[in-house]
């Protein structure tokens, strides 16, 4: 059902106006330039140049990345049974225990967001599956090390958990404190004197070197390449932030502290037009004006501070080396506002409902206007337009998106999974707080830690995985942007699930414990 319901929507991908560091790359190498790091890394833009250069179809990049999504979903089932061995005696049954991994797994596949997300040229759209495999990993780290006792495995799956955590930040480099959080039980490994140091060192420092050589070099080599586009990233901090760095600006303006790198007349004619577009941009994306005060996607790419920003600071590189001053100089000086700002952003997080869910249809014609608007420029005039000229997949595909604008039916949630999201995001903190309580009981208590310890430690990856992503976010961007929650959602559905389990085998636990020790009476009754 699942499949079918991927094969059922038009293939055809939806795109945004940030996407091009990450399309650009694959189409510049397919048309002949060189193949290069246009201020994002090269991971994403290489899968999609073998996708394009194999096929020369954009709907096969879909198609393959609705694959990914079935096996992560795949992934998933396989995490929830590998970790039923960290039970050294469960009390759930069996078959409860799978009619509970398959809810699991139903509410993940049959997800319409879910689904769609695979739709975006977008790291999201299979970065999901890369997390979970690190889970499994871990999972399986944990199994091998202390049920097994097979050192062998233990190598294996350790190595292999920090190399795939070490390869989730080259997607979404939102992932590199998840990457630590994670990844802590195999560190802790390093320091088992019983194991041998060089089995310590190969299951540790292996992937890291390995990383090194595939990942990191690379990238420094592919971003060497590129002469001509960069990345946004200073620009993109600086408006996510924008507000926070109006306090810094306006003190400096009032003061003009003899520290300061700019001229005074530079820094009142950025406070003017800065206070200017922050109260036009209140009339932008509602969500995002709920979340920060403003629309800080109006700043960036409309006819506002963005670009008129070079007419004070007259070079795209004084412009980027403006924004990274002011952000970083904020930081030092007012770090009692910006961490005001990653607090609101963590509650919205670990609020009364988690924003992972969606218990909603998808507007597929929607999706497809707002990428026809993309590509007719209304936010960078002229790239896909002028490079369709020269590339016969994306002048097929500005075709086939102007068609499905027109009239493409929904995506429908089926009700069940529609309800099952809204009781997962109703439960999310509540579950949170049941386990700090259960981590109360098993920091106290040494034969609950025997029985439940190891799957607890599998349920706090899961946790980490979350809040590791969730404050990396928080830290350089906001949460108003729904992908970036939706980006946890395969790890949130099965962490929660865990969570069911844990706290059963808790609870019947303690029912058995309290049946045991009810004292029996020895003195006889009366006679009848």
């Amino acid at each position: 059902m699942a499949i079918h319901r991927r094969l059922s929507i038009p293939a055809e991908p939806f795109i945004d106006p940030d996407i091009w560091g990450y399309l650009g790359s694959a189409l510049h190498r397919l048309h002949g330039e060189v193949f290069a790091s246009r201020g994002r890394e090269f991971v994403y833009p290489g899968f999609l140049y073998l996708i394009l250069s194999a096929s020369h179809h954009f709907a096969a990049i879909t198609r393959v990345q609705h694959l990914v999504g079935i096996g992560t979903g795949l992934v998933l089932l396989a995490n929830w049974m590998a970790a039923r061995r960290l039970l050294p005696q469960p009390a759930i049954p069996r078959p409860i225990h799978a009619i509970l991994g398959l809810a699991m797994l139903g509410t993940f596949l049959l997800s319409s967001e879910a689904m769609t997300d695979e739709h975006h040229l977008r790291p999201e759209s299979i970065s999901p599956f890369f997390a979970v495999l690190g889970y499994y990993f871990i999972v399986q780290f944990l199994v091998a090390k202390y049920r097994d006792k097979n050192s062998t495995k233990t190598l294996i799956f350790g190595a292999a958990s920090i190399g795939t955590a070490l390869l989730l930040p080259m997607f979404k480099p939102s992932y590199w404190l998840s990457t630590f959080l994670t990844t802590i039980p195999v560190w802790w490994h390093l320091f088992d004197s019983r194991e041998t140091l060089w089995r310590r060192l190969l299951c540790t420092a292996g992937p890291v070197i390995a990383a090194a050589l595939l990942l990191w070099l690379p990238e420094k080599h592919f971003a060497s390449l590129n002469t001509g586009e960069r990345g946004a990233w200073d620009e993109s901090v600086f408006m996510i932030h924008a507000l926070q760095i109006r306090e810094q600006i306006a003190a400096d303006a009032a003061i003009h502290p003899p520290d300061l790198k700019y001229r005074p007349e530079t820094i009142d004619a950025v406070l003017r037009l800065l206070d200017t577009e922050l109260k036009l941009s209140q009339f932008g994306k509602p969500e995002a004006v709920a979340s920060l005060g403003f629309d800080p996607d109006y700043l960036l790419y409309e006819d506002s501070f963005y670009n008129k920003l070079l007419a004070i600071v007259p070079t795209i590189e004084g412009r980027a080396a403006f924004c990274r001053y002011y952000y970083l100089r904020t930081w030092r000086e007012r770090p009692g506002s910006m961490f005001a700002k990653v607090g609101k952003q963590l509650a919205s997080f670990y609020g009364w409902r988690c924003p992972v869910y969606h218990a909603k249809n998808v507007p597929l014609n929607r999706h497809y206007a707002k990428s026809l608007e993309v590509f007719e420029g209304a936010h960078d005039p002229g790239r896909y337009r002028s490079y369709a000229t020269i590339s016969p997949e994306l002048r097929e595909y500005a075709e086939a998106i102007k068609r499905l604008a027109q009239g493409t039916k929904p995506v429908k949630q089926p009700w069940i999974v529609g309800y099952a999201a809204e009781i997962l995001s109703d439960t999310y903190l509540i579950e949170l707080l049941l386990f700090a309580a259960l981590t109360m009981v098993l920091l106290v208590s040494a034969p609950e830690r025997n029985r439940l310890g190891l799957f607890w430690a599998a349920v706090a990856v899961g946790y980490a995985y979350n809040f590791g992503n969730t404050l990396g976010i928080s830290l350089l961007h906001s949460l108003w942007v729904g992908r970036y929650s939706r980006l946890q959602f395969a790890t949130t559905v099965l962490v929660q699930f865990q969570m069911v389990i844990l706290a059963g085998e808790a609870l019947l636990r303690a029912r058995v414990r309290a049946a045991t020790s009810i004292p029996v009476s020895t003195e006889a009754g009366p006679e009848p």
